[in-house]
């Protein structure tokens, strides 16, 4: 599964976020810790947003490639019996 750019922004976020919470303790600033709260859990929801498009990408080209096969098998089929048809009706004439 290939990594897209909303979970590296997402942790990258997340990562700020907690090293400028535990500045703000380490200073005693609450609105510093606050600010890096909010943008860890803003890093974390983008984060899993990526995650959730990461697999929605791969699943979805799982189907993609399932169909096709299945169309491959399919189409075979029908040539066998197409010329299962042809063959009936040169032996009918």
């Amino acid at each position: 599964m290939a990594i897209n750019k909303d979970q590296v922004k997402g942790r990258l976020k997340q990562a700020t976020g907690r090293l400028k919470a535990a500045a703000g303790k380490a200073v005693g600033n609450p609105t510093l810790r606050a600010k890096g709260a909010i943008d860890s859990r803003l890093g974390k929801a983008q984060a899993v947003y990526g995650d959730l498009r990461a697999s929605a990408t791969s699943a979805g080209r799982k189907v993609t490639k399932q169909v096709r096969q299945s169309s491959k098998r399919v189409g075979k089929s029908a040539s066998k019996t197409a010329g299962k048809a042809r063959a009936r009706l040169a032996r009918a004439r």
